[in-house]
């Protein structure tokens, strides 16, 4: 019987260590001063924001109702999440927190994958490096354009991609 031998890149699970820790410091700041300015723990910008849309649709779910339509299955995701655990606003935001996390684990994978860079993997010009870095950043990138727990990492792909063509 062989066993197959499942193994961590390192340089993965440190972006992915960095990410969660920015991204969780943003949620911490983004969620208390929701609660500190009234908007109760949503995103602070009312325009365009669509945490307060999917919490209250997931609460409609919970309730029994089904909506008619909807933009994709993540209220029933919620749904599903808070029926074991309770409706809970943080742990909601604590879940994409998480999963743009593995985003960037993720993607730093994929990364090592398609470079043939020479560079050692220490080296911060290493494009698995700078596709963590960009990966790990685009949280504040979202935040202007009010999505700040959701990720829009595919640039990080491109920007390994052109480093690694380049053969820096």
């Amino acid at each position: 019987m062989n066993k197959r031998k499942i193994s961590f890149f390192l340089p993965a699970l440190e972006w992915f260590i960095i990410a969660f820790s920015v991204r969780l410091l943003f949620l911490i700041f983004i969620h208390f001063y929701s609660l500190q300015t009234g908007f109760g723990g949503f995103y602070p910008l009312e325009s365009g924001s669509d945490d307060r849309y999917y919490f209250e649709v997931e609460q409609e779910i919970l309730y029994g109702h089904i909506p008619q339509t909807l933009p994709n299955y993540y209220p029933y995701f919620l749904a599903f999440v808070f029926f074991f655990t309770g409706p809970s606003l943080f742990l909601g935001q604590l879940i994409n927190v998480l999963a743009g996390s593995f985003t960037v684990y993720f993607g730093v994978l994929i990364a090592k994958e398609i470079s043939s860079s020479k560079l050692k993997g220490k080296d911060l010009r290493h494009p698995v490096n700078i596709a963590g870095f960009f990966s790990c950043i685009s949280v504040l990138f979202n935040a202007a354009f009010e999505r700040p727990f959701g990720d829009n990492g595919g640039y990080c792909f491109l920007i390994c991609y052109n480093f690694d063509i380049q053969k820096i």
